[in-house]
């Protein structure tokens, strides 16, 4: 039995791969190990990584290079997520216009196809966007107007970027960006597509 369980893990793992720290153009800081989140509690551990499914990887890579090219960078706050922590993400805010039902078809950040991404300077300056992260309000729709014309073109300018390299962004949350592979599959794949479900930390294994 444990090594079924063994190889399953296995086969679940090579799905996804690591983002690395540096990678040009891409930054990372995990929202969700911090206690700033809609739950007022860490769900990740400090030890788990970025990563992402490996069909979307180098599209994420050429988003970095382009942003990089431009004089910016791209500050990754969330990749993949467990279904777990999915599933208590919704339970708070239990509205699918800011966190996807856990496992829908359009909950992408369990299967390693959404990232959500701020945008920040050259040097590393968080740079003024419509709303905070996870804001649940109309302010983070990505066809929001009334806010300023910075905001606005910050949020454009990080749209441009990610769309550009096989993104697309989320109606509703201006921060999430969808992979656009996710769309090349077929409905029989797409129903056996993995759910991602274990630790991120099991990803940091060698």
């Amino acid at each position: 039995m444990i090594s079924i369980l063994a190889n399953l893990l296995l086969v679940l793992l090579t799905d996804f791969i690591v983002i690395e720290q540096p990678t040009t153009g891409l930054t990372y800081e995990l929202h969700l190990t911090e206690k700033s989140n809609p739950l007022g509690i860490a769900l990740l551990s400090k030890k788990s990584c970025c990563a992402v499914h490996k069909g979307c990887y180098s599209n994420l890579l050429s988003a970095g290079q382009d942003a990089e090219s431009q004089g910016y960078l791209l500050k990754i706050v969330d990749a993949l997520r467990p279904l777990y922590v999915q599933q208590a993400l919704f339970a708070v805010i239990s509205d699918p216009k800011f966190v996807s039902q856990a496992g829908d078809k359009d909950d992408l950040h369990t299967r390693g196809l959404s990232v959500d991404i701020l945008l920040m300077d050259k040097e590393g300056k968080l740079l003024p966007l419509p709303t905070p992260y996870m804001e649940t309000t109309p302010r983070a729709f990505s066809d929001y107007r009334d806010c300023t014309e910075e905001e606005r073109q910050n949020r454009e300018i990080l749209s441009d970027i990610m769309t550009r390299n096989g993104f697309k962004q989320h109606p509703n949350r201006w921060w999430e960006f969808m992979s656009t592979y996710w769309d090349t599959l077929s409905s029989v794949e797409k129903e056996h597509f993995s759910l991602f479900n274990f630790s991120l930390e099991e990803l940091n294994i060698p």
